[in-house]
């Protein structure tokens, strides 16, 4: 039962069995991963405006984080540019 020990593990094993999760991201170990991941997120789920994080490292379970991107104006700005941006890279293939 130890490949089930943490969530990541859980993960894992539930992607590999074709079984439907959450939108997520695991495996990051610095802070710039940490950005460049959850920039990739919102470009790619632009419909989300709310995220949480869960960050393996904490005690206790503290590390747990939420994000509303909803009143952001510069959010707004760059999800505008960078769905453009994926519009004309991906119409060029």
């Amino acid at each position: 039962m130890k490949c089930f020990s943490t969530k990541s593990q859980t993960k894992r094993l539930l992607k590999n069995l074709c079984i439907e999760t959450l939108i997520s991201t695991m495996e990051m170990y610095d802070y710039g991963e940490l950005l460049n991941t959850f920039s990739v997120l919102i470009l790619k789920y632009p419909e989300i405006t709310s995220w949480v994080f869960k960050i393996d490292d904490e005690i206790n379970g503290r590390g747990i984080a939420y994000v509303d991107l909803s009143s952001s104006k510069f959010v707004k700005h760059l999800l505008k540019k960078g769905i453009i941006f994926c519009y004309l890279v991906n119409s060029q293939m």
